[in-house]
């Protein structure tokens, strides 16, 4: 029987909600890594040196949804010149 109330619980909360239709997804911890480092690219078309986070000009996308964690690590390996 517990077992039961708890299944129908957990369907209730995934059900899509009456007012806007959206289901209510649980929060969660996101853990995002940057590596932060000096390239050499031409964004407008002039080569010049920028700083990408892993690889990407501009970085990358940061999906979250509300009430989620992010969790950023962000290694630092720029290099002066």
């Amino acid at each position: 029987m517990q077992l039961f109330l708890v299944t129908t619980a957990l369907l209730a909360l995934l059900r899509p909600h009456p007012a806007t239709g959206a289901a209510i997804v649980p929060a969660r911890v996101r853990n995002v890594v940057l590596n932060v480092e000096n390239a050499r690219l031409a964004p407008d078309g002039f080569e010049r040196s920028v700083i990408v986070a892993n690889g990407q000009y501009p970085g990358p996308l940061i999906t979250a949804n509300k009430g989620d964690t992010l969790r950023v690590t962000a290694n630092n390996r720029l290099v002066n010149g």
